[in-house]
């Protein structure tokens, strides 16, 4: 079923102009079960007349449905495509990479713990997850680095200037290898339609969330339209606010 609406909905998802095409900003599996359960409990017709009666198209649960199953067919063609081990040398480039950015969040979490601004900032830079994220997360790091030299005068062990240098040419070779290894025009086409279908389902759910948010306002039940998970996230960023000392606090003795 799932190839036949992929297919069925070829057409319509080509049609989507590129700059409106979106990646998912969440995991794939989390979004698409999060997308079901809502569309599962909108299933009896008493439930999902009250998304009708505040004006959502009737159609809009169907389309959802539909690009539901599209979107969970497109992201298993990009996966089948996608090669199940990149070079060695691309592999290695990236591990170090992990590792150059542990290590240097390490570093600036230590020296530079009481200035708040900062910790903020490093915790949005390392939030992401992926290859993509990591070259981001590089050249962000090594920015900040760069910014805060003079907080790194006092740290023997950590050598600020250096790290810079070796953040920004990491950063540079992985993205040329990712790039390389991305070329190969199957996976590209797969990546396109995954994105494609993604963003059509993204955009049936958007208009059936704010819709039910606004037919079960001041109920419990409001609470179904909203991600979980992005829920999630939000108080996580939250907590680690809360946590982070504050920038005119003592330094901790020993």
């Amino acid at each position: 079923m799932s190839a036949t609406v992929l297919e069925a909905l070829r057409a319509e998802l080509e049609a989507i102009p590129a700059a409106e095409v979106r990646r998912p900003d969440i995991p794939a599996h989390i979004y698409f079960q999060e997308a079901l359960d809502a569309l599962v409990w909108l299933e009896p017709a008493e439930v999902s007349a009250k998304l009708t009666a505040v004006g959502l198209p009737a159609e809009r649960l169907g389309e959802a449905r539909q690009r539901l199953e599209a979107a969970r067919e497109a992201q298993a063609r990009w996966a089948a495509v996608r090669s199940p081990r990149k070079p060695e040398e691309q592999r290695a480039l990236e591990d170090e990479g992990l590792a150059l950015r542990a290590s240097v969040v390490a570093a600036i979490r230590w020296n530079l713990r009481d200035a708040r601004l900062v910790m903020g900032a490093l915790d949005r830079i390392v939030e992401g997850v992926g290859v993509a994220d990591l070259v981001q997360d590089l050249v962000d790091l090594g920015e900040l680095v760069q910014q805060q030299l003079a907080g790194f005068a006092s740290d023997q062990t950590f050598d600020a200037e250096g790290a810079v240098t070796q953040l920004r040419q990491l950063s540079d070779a992985i993205r040329a290898g990712l790039a390389e290894y991305r070329t190969d025009e199957a996976m590209a086409s797969a990546l396109a339609l995954r994105d494609r279908a993604w963003t059509a389902l993204d955009d049936a759910m958007t208009d059936i969330r704010d819709a039910g948010r606004y037919a079960f306002r001041n109920t419990a039940d409001a609470r179904r339209f909203a991600s979980a998970y992005e829920r999630n996230q939000r108080l996580n960023q939250k907590r680690r606010a809360r946590q982070a000392p504050p920038a005119d606090a003592p330094a901790p003795t020993t």
